[in-house]
């Protein structure tokens, strides 16, 4: 019999989630990457969320790590973020993409403490990466597919341009935003409910031709209740011979 946990408060225990893809155009060896989204580090919850979040991450070894979106809500937490990105750092590469909720409290900040902890803003850029012998274009904004064979991923905050990256040939994209709605009654395949009912990409993974998305429930909460829906950072293993999820 399972027992589902009702979460209250931001000292919880951050998930890993793992998925596994396969990478057709590799041409080195095996990659990792992380992907976090959803931090709201605001006040007295940024130095506890970064504690658990590095305690989850360390002993992960990336070769990547890209932070999707609605990083702070308040002051304090720009410090917090500098520090977890400089404890990221230290494991590999960093590169951010600004939310709703970073526009909203002044992007160019978060902008500056990514960059402060050592960090790299993506944005709206293009960024060609060579990582483990492998060539990644790593996109903030979607583009046309650049035909140079690369492994294409789109690193954006909301999964709503999901059919738009498949259409431009993504291999992968990475989203957040919708939390899993942070109450989850029950799940269809991939889907969660009740929150899928009021938002099309309320899951967990898709696909669509070519492109998978992997949507994250998200780091963190502005409102700390949850419902069998635990916070998390998603850990892409990128292989030629993987088995997908």
């Amino acid at each position: 019999m399972r027992f589902f946990k009702l979460e209250m408060g931001f000292n919880s225990k951050l998930t890993l989630r793992h998925e596994h893809l396969t990478m057709p155009q590799a041409t080195g060896e095996p990659l990792k990457i992380l992907y976090l989204s959803d931090l709201h580090y605001w006040g007295p919850v940024g130095p506890i969320a970064a504690k658990n979040t590095m305690i989850a991450c360390m002993d992960e070894r990336p070769d990547l790590v890209l932070l999707g979106g609605d990083l702070v809500d308040g002051t304090q937490g720009l410090r917090d973020l500098s520090g977890l990105v400089k404890g990221l750092s230290c494991l590999a590469p960093v590169w951010a993409v600004g939310g709703n909720h970073d526009f909203h409290f002044g992007l160019r900040q978060v902008k500056e403490a990514v960059t402060r902890g050592g960090g790299n803003w993506l944005g709206s850029r293009s960024v060609a990466l060579q990582l483990r012998g492998n060539h990644l274009r790593l996109d903030g904004r979607r583009r046309a597919d650049p035909l140079d064979g690369s492994y294409r991923i789109y690193c954006t905050h909301e999964p709503e341009s999901f059919p738009a990256a498949a259409a431009q040939n993504y291999d992968l994209m990475l989203a957040g935003h919708l939390h899993g709605c942070q109450f989850v009654f029950w799940q269809k395949n991939s889907e969660l409910f009740p929150g899928r009912w009021f938002f099309k990409w309320n899951g967990l993974r898709y696909r669509k031709g070519r492109t998978r998305m992997l949507v994250s429930r998200g780091a963190g909460d502005l409102i700390p209740l949850r419902w069998n829906c635990p916070r998390e950072a998603i850990c892409v293993n990128l292989s030629p011979t993987a088995l997908e999820n």
